[in-house]
């Protein structure tokens, strides 16, 4: 019976960490400068790259990995990691809309 919960957690963990690490590196759609460099899987599958619906979502782990490898909260990490003119205005429209209507 140990074993059986022992695994039971183990499996829980990597289930959670997958989807987490799946979650963070959704993030490489809003990123295009890192499509080229990032987005191995789609220039394999489907070749050059023009819209952020055209990236496969096992780039999305490559881009976890590389851009949030501890489970940093994304809202922080992305001021420290990119200066990127685009990101912050996603990020002020966002914070401009009102979401309790």
């Amino acid at each position: 019976m140990k074993f059986v919960i022992k695994y039971l957690v183990g499996i829980s963990v990597l289930l959670l960490s997958t989807f987490v690490t799946w979650y963070e590196g959704s993030y490489i759609r809003y990123n295009s400068y890192e499509w080229k460099y990032t987005a191995f899987f789609s220039k394999t599958f489907n070749g050059e790259i023009i819209h952020k619906s055209d990236i496969s979502q096992l780039d999305y782990f490559i881009y976890a990995v590389k851009f949030y490898p501890f489970f940093q909260f994304k809202r922080y990490a992305v001021y420290q990691s990119f200066n990127n003119k685009h990101l912050l205005s996603m990020e002020k429209e966002y914070n401009n809309t009102n979401h309790f209507t």
